[in-house]
């Protein structure tokens, strides 16, 4: 899947481009995205058993060995010049995590931007980001790409009939699917050395009640946080 595919279809997430990759799938709660391949895979089943690699570097996180996918996932798709996808057993190559195979992010070079990018995106259900991305080759032949942005969305009213009763509001959770992300990543290159490093900070409100937590009771926010340096 190259950068060209991803903006053709208006791909918004790394699950969006997975679905869409034969062999492999994903599934939400409305607050995670699940990945599966060959069938395999249920919502709440973290670890996917496809090991997730960005320019060749693991990304898993260390606890579940899950994979992250949607607004808390480390890039923007803006960033990407191609998705690669390995089916197959691969953990005796790759390690842990690579059951079903592996996926493989290859991030842009500052040189696909050579300067200065604005974007501001609008989309369904008040949903608005904006990104400042740097990118170029510098008088000392060093690489440098530059990547900040933030997301905000208020999200869509949910039914779920497993809670349909006057008490529950019938099922609907109303205001309660609204999610922002801020992002951060850098990627350097100067003869034989490199240096990256991502940062993804991401709220979502919990419309399904999970975890044991009441129905349609605000606030029910969970909060993710990751950094990577490799």
């Amino acid at each position: 899947m190259t950068a060209k595919d991803i903006k053709s279809y208006g791909y918004h997430t790394l699950a969006d481009i997975i679905d869409s990759m034969r062999g492999l799938n994903t599934v939400t709660d409305h607050v995670y995205t699940y990945m599966s391949g060959r069938g395999f895979g249920r919502p709440g089943d973290y670890p996917g058993r496809v090991m997730l690699l960005i320019d060749g570097h693991q990304a898993n996180d260390n606890l579940y060995n899950a994979s992250y996918l949607g607004h808390d996932g480390l890039l923007d798709t803006e960033l990407i010049e191609r998705v690669e996808y390995v089916s197959g057993p691969g953990s005796v190559v790759y390690g842990n995590g690579a059951f079903y195979g592996i996926i493989n992010v290859i991030t842009k070079k500052g040189t696909d931007y050579s300067g200065t990018q604005f974007a501001l995106d609008a989309y369904s259900h008040h949903g608005y980001k904006g990104r400042i991305t740097y990118g170029n080759q510098l008088d000392n032949g060093a690489d440098v790409l530059m990547s900040i942005s933030g997301l905000r969305s208020q999200g869509q009213d949910w039914y779920f009939n497993a809670f349909d009763t006057p008490a529950t509001n019938f099922g609907i959770a109303e205001n309660l699917d609204r999610e922002k992300n801020k992002r951060f990543f850098f990627k350097g290159r100067y003869q034989q050395w490199s240096l990256e490093a991502a940062y993804v900070d991401r709220k979502k409100d919990d419309p399904a009640a999970a975890y044991g937590t009441d129905f349609n009771a605000k606030p029910n926010t969970l909060q993710d946080t990751m950094p990577i340096f490799i």
